[in-house]
């Protein structure tokens, strides 16, 4: 099966947004930091694909 990037759904931005998600238990729990915040995250990666992707990504994992 060949790789595909994760769709990024706009209900899991709308849930993230909702719970006010963060990643205060990731670096008390691993000493995690990252390096932007969630939402610059996520709109960098949809920058990215906007301008690589040439067509909609399919929302299914072809079987077979």
């Amino acid at each position: 099966m060949e790789w595909r990037d994760p769709p990024v759904p706009r209900s899991f931005i709308h849930l993230l947004e909702k719970t006010g998600a963060g990643n205060s238990r990731a670096e008390r729990l691993l000493g995690y930091r990252p390096l932007h915040h969630w939402k610059q995250a996520v709109d960098a990666r949809l920058e990215e694909m906007g301008k690589r992707q040439g067509r909609p990504m399919p929302m299914h994992v072809p079987m077979g």
